[in-house]
């Protein structure tokens, strides 16, 4: 390996110690060096991007050079003379799992790990001498991330946590330590629906509930121009008190602009997406209010069928799907969801974009119905109230 490229790792390295740069962003700078003739030194093209000033590089070298005199057996990276971006890779990914085995991580107290993903981690913290625990979101800008994924998790956040609401997860605070960004979230005590249905099938008037939130909780952001686009059973979680909250805004688009911005391709999770959306730009028009009403109503399918709405062996399969098959009623598979509840969820996934409701606010108002009908036994006396004997709740879910 040529000498300038092991200088230029080194000096991406120990930018990310410094905490100017993530991974991704590295790789990022590397692939603009590597499509410029002749390609400039890594510290130029961190300057170009807008990572780095100019007194920022003018430190980094003057720490570069220290670090390269001192010779410390404990910084082999700085030492290596066939340094990699894997390596580099390998070490941020090992700091970070040091750290976490420790308990800490910058002022957050670790309390264990929640998920993984693609991206990063998700772990359950304390922040600071606060005992609530939160919830740490740390994109690692290993793997599949690029710094787009990075600028989206940082879009993210800003934005959300502008939002409040009390069926949608709140952002606390946005940061980086160690090179790596983090969000802070409200920890959910519960489990995802996705969870849920692996544990059982809900009955008709929970499904109901949790739809009538999810629904509020999205026209609350589509007033503020934000379409969540990636509705499905994991990204719901379900509150220990049954309270449903909206998670993950990581496929959102926040302005009407990058809405009509002509794109090609496929969104969201194909067993739950609209026409719309595994065909942009295609025959079903543009995605809109009515594509995330789509998502409410295939994540009700499967959360009252205990199957998505559509399988198949792969994404292209299932894609074709979507575009062209419509699924089996919900009441084909549970002969207890009553026929309005069945009208109502098919009404949401109808494939022309103008046959849905066209606001998840009109889906609501029509859950609101059916669930004062589930709960009065149809005879007028409201939300949570029944009759005596149920015998008019029986009735109604026969249809």
């Amino acid at each position: 390996m040529a000498q300038q490229q092991v200088d230029d790792l080194k000096l991406g390295y120990l930018a990310i110690q410094a905490e100017f740069i993530n991974l991704a962003e590295l790789k990022w700078c590397l692939q603009v060096q590597a499509e410029m003739q002749p390609p400039p030194p890594i510290g130029h093209v961190l300057v170009k991007e807008g990572y780095l000033s100019q007194p920022d590089l003018e430190y980094l070298y003057m720490l570069y050079a220290t670090r390269m005199r001192q010779k410390d057996p404990t910084d082999p990276l700085m030492l290596a003379e066939d340094l990699t971006t894997e390596r580099i890779e390998r070490a941020v990914v090992a700091r970070l799992g040091r750290s976490l085995r420790a308990g800490r991580f910058g002022r957050f107290k670790i309390l264990g790990q929640v998920g993984r993903g693609g991206m990063g981690l998700v772990v359950r913290a304390q922040d600071g001498d606060d005992p609530t625990p939160v919830c740490l979101k740390l994109l690692v800008g290993s793997g599949v991330a690029t710094v787009k994924d990075i600028e989206r998790f940082k879009k993210e956040a800003a934005i959300m946590a502008q939002v409040r609401h009390p069926n949608i997860v709140e952002i606390y605070d946005v940061g980086r330590e160690k090179g790596l960004d983090y969000i802070v979230l409200e920890f959910i005590e519960g489990l995802s629906l996705a969870d849920l249905i692996r544990e059982r099938v809900p009955s008709v008037e929970e499904v109901l509930s949790i739809g009538r939130e999810i629904a509020e909780a999205l026209q609350f952001i589509h007033k503020r121009g934000i379409f969540h686009r990636d509705l499905k059973p994991a990204n719901i979680m379900l509150e220990d008190t049954g309270r449903a909250v909206l998670m993950d805004f990581g496929l959102a688009v926040f302005d009407k602009f990058e809405i009509d911005r002509p794109k090609t391709g496929s969104v969201g999770t194909p067993q739950y997406q609209p026409p719309e959306q595994a065909e942009v730009g295609g025959r079903f028009g543009r995605i809109g209010p009515y594509s995330d009403v789509y998502g409410l109503g295939s994540t009700m399918y499967h959360l009252l069928t205990g199957t998505p709405p559509f399988q198949g062996s792969d994404r292209a399969e299932i894609r074709r799907l979507v575009l062209n098959v419509d699924p089996p009623s919900p009441r084909q598979l549970n002969r207890k969801i009553p026929p309005e509840v069945d009208r109502f969820v098919m009404k949401c996934m109808a494939k022309r974009p103008e046959q849905r409701y066209q606001t998840p606010g009109q889906a609501a108002k029509v859950l609101d119905r059916l669930l004062e009908r589930l709960r009065g036994d149809g005879d007028g006396r409201g939300r949570g109230e029944r009759g005596s004997n149920g015998r008019g709740r029986r009735r109604w879910f026969r249809g």
